[in-house]
């Protein structure tokens, strides 16, 4: 029995640990995520991993963003996505750089993954002054990264997330209007864009009826009168989100 606290107290403590991958079928970069991915929609890759990859013989010489050799895939979470790896050489690196872009679409599945991150590089961005964001408000998020040299593939896994604070909170306003519209601000003052959102179940708009009660009338009595409501059995509108 006097081991019994310390059994106990090791089981409590085994919670806490990160279980590490299996099936891992590639080499793997695991990145620190930081602001080059959403602002950028890419990240510089360290010249020991486009060693391990054998970039030099996938994607020889300097390369720019028209050549077709530089076309990669990007997966993630299921689906498949559009990626270019460019590379450089400047004068003052003894190496050639390479950088991974992949399209807007998956910065905006990224943004929603890591969420923690996503609203710190906000942080950052609205404040005048150069500090270090991360010192302040400091912890990591990763994303492990394979890459299959032979069908130029890389697959993107969120290995470790940071839980947000306020979970439904942030998961809402990730793809709110009003958080597009501060990126905008941020990114290209004077620029006003009306932005788009995806399509929600009418069924939203129950929790929300003393915001938008008016609009779901007008919306039912619309929808009774419409031929192509005896063709479908829901009704799909936009919900105001901001």
């Amino acid at each position: 029995m006097p081991n019994a606290p310390l059994v106990s107290l090791r089981r409590r403590n085994k919670q806490t640990e990160k279980i590490e991958r299996t099936g891992v079928k590639f080499p793997l970069w695991r990145k620190k995520v930081d602001n080059s991915i959403f602002r950028d929609a890419g990240t510089t890759i360290p010249n020991w991993v486009c060693a391990l990859w054998k970039f030099d013989r996938v994607f020889p010489g300097i390369l720019n963003s028209k050549n077709p050799v530089t076309a990669v895939s990007v997966t993630f979470e299921g689906r498949s996505y559009k990626g270019r790896v460019v590379s450089t050489h400047p004068k003052v690196r003894a190496n050639q750089v390479y950088r991974l872009y992949f399209e807007d679409e998956l910065v905006s599945r990224l943004k929603e993954s890591f969420l923690m991150s996503h609203m710190r590089d906000l942080e950052s961005r609205l404040r005048d002054d150069t500090t270090d964001i991360e010192s302040q408000i400091p912890f990591w998020e990763f994303l492990d990264i394979e890459f299959d040299h032979r069908t130029k593939t890389f697959n993107f896994v969120a290995h470790y997330k940071q839980l947000p604070t306020f979970p439904n909170l942030f998961k809402s306003l990730i793809g709110s209007p009003a958080i597009k519209r501060l990126e905008d601000e941020i990114t290209h003052p004077g620029l006003f864009r009306i932005q788009k959102q995806d399509w929600r179940p009418r069924a939203m708009f129950e929790t929300r009826r003393n915001h938008v009660a008016p609009f779901t009338a007008h919306i039912d009595s619309w929808f009774k009168a419409s031929p192509i409501s005896n063709s479908i059995d829901v009704a799909e509108v936009k919900v105001p989100t901001a």
